[in-house]
Formats: structure tokens, sequence, C-alpha cells
């Protein structure tokens, strides 16, 4: 199993967000690929918290 996951900023609570898949589903680039976008999802449901 292969796991990413990132901190979801100024959150009332710890709070994270992850994908999870089978090695055999992971290639060479998928950190390079997810890990950005994950930022990306947990700096948008940072803002909406706040909001």
């Amino acid at each position: 199993m292969r796991c990413y996951a990132v901190i979801v900023p100024r959150m009332p609570t710890p709070t994270a967000l992850s994908i999870s898949l089978p090695m055999s589903r992971a290639d060479e680039g998928l950190a390079d690929r997810a890990v950005p976008v994950l930022h990306e999802i947990a700096a948008e449901i940072s803002a909406a918290a706040a909001a």
C-alpha cells in the first residue's frame, strides 16, 4: 500500500488529507503528481473553513 498525506493548515483541530492505493497501481512519478494536488486541495479546504 502506498499513502501520501498533507496537513490541512489553520484548522481548529489537527486535519490531514490523504490518498492511498496499492503499490501495484503507484508508478514512479505518482508522488510528483499527487502531492502538489493534495496541497492545492488542502489550501482550498483551509480557505473555505476560514470563510
